[in-house]
């Protein structure tokens, strides 16, 4: 922008009116102030906006509310397909509450052909609900399913185990002593949506089953929680959980709950009582 200048023509008197030469050279000096100041104030120098966006300062929680149980859509225990591991919504209570939860479990009934005459009360970790044969462990995950609402999942094996107790008994020895990986039949598609894995066992020969082995190693428990929980006869827990530990070493361990399989069936406050002290009751 070109500044205005004011030009005064003519020349002061000779008689030395000094004043009139300053009262011009005062506008003169006006002028040419105005003429400045206005150019300059052309420029927009505002600093740049440093307030934080509403997107900034408001951290969105990542989705953790618990699962529904699965009452309606559980899978029986002699099925190969995977459940619906879907994550339902409901409240967030506080702890670990409002974890997503999955209840994974081995039992013989789901990895055994059982003639359709079993015995079922005769026969080891067996049992009848509403005509229904279940194992032990099935019926304990199903008590955690209703409490905590957690997903629920059967680890099942390519090769079934022999009807007979003691023949499998004697099956699991063999793998425990050859340190074998049964081949899994079922699998969890969406491990990686779990904080909580609550995972249960039949005792056998001191320790978890050797499908289990083969299933802690498949995925990857870095950051989860494992609770574990087992059925048995006079051995409780056995070593099952500082086995768990060496497989997970980066996840973090509980306390674990041993039953004995003649007691499951009124367990439910003992199962309560337990989940209580982790705080992730539904």
């Amino acid at each position: 922008m070109s500044k205005k200048v004011l030009v005064l023509s003519g020349s002061p008197r000779k008689n030395g009116n000094s004043d009139i030469l300053k009262f011009y050279s005062i506008l003169l000096f006006a002028a040419m102030m105005f003429a400045f100041t206005a150019c300059g104030g052309n420029s927009n120098t505002q600093p740049p906006d440093t307030t934080p966006r509403s997107s900034e300062t408001t951290s969105q929680p990542s989705d953790t509310t618990p699962r529904s149980s699965e009452t309606t859509s559980q899978p029986s225990d002699t099925t190969s397909q995977s459940p619906d591991t879907t994550p339902q919504s409901s409240e967030t209570p506080s702890g670990m509450a409002g974890s997503n939860i999955l209840v994974a479990y081995f039992s013989r009934v789901g990895n055994t052909d059982f003639d359709a005459d079993v015995d079922a009360v005769t026969s080891a970790t067996l049992n009848l609900v509403d005509g229904e044969l279940v194992g032990y462990n099935k019926i304990i995950a199903d008590m955690i399913v209703q409490i905590t609402g957690g997903d629920l999942f059967l680890i099942q094996t390519e090769k079934t185990y022999p009807s007979e107790y003691t023949k499998t008994t004697d099956v699991a020895m063999d793998e425990q002593k050859s340190d074998a990986r049964p081949e899994l039949l079922s699998h969890v598609e969406n491990m990686e949506d779990y904080d909580i894995i609550i995972l249960g066992y039949p005792n056998w020969w001191g320790t978890i089953p050797q499908a289990m082995f083969t299933f802690l190693e498949e995925y990857d428990f870095s950051g989860k929680t494992i609770i574990p929980f087992a059925t048995h006869e006079g051995s409780g827990l056995g070593s099952g959980e500082s086995d768990i530990k060496k497989l997970c070493p980066d996840a973090t361990i509980l306390d674990g709950l041993a039953i004995r399989g003649g007691s499951v069936s009124g367990a439910q406050e003992q199962v309560k009582k337990w989940l209580e002290g982790f705080d992730i009751l539904k």
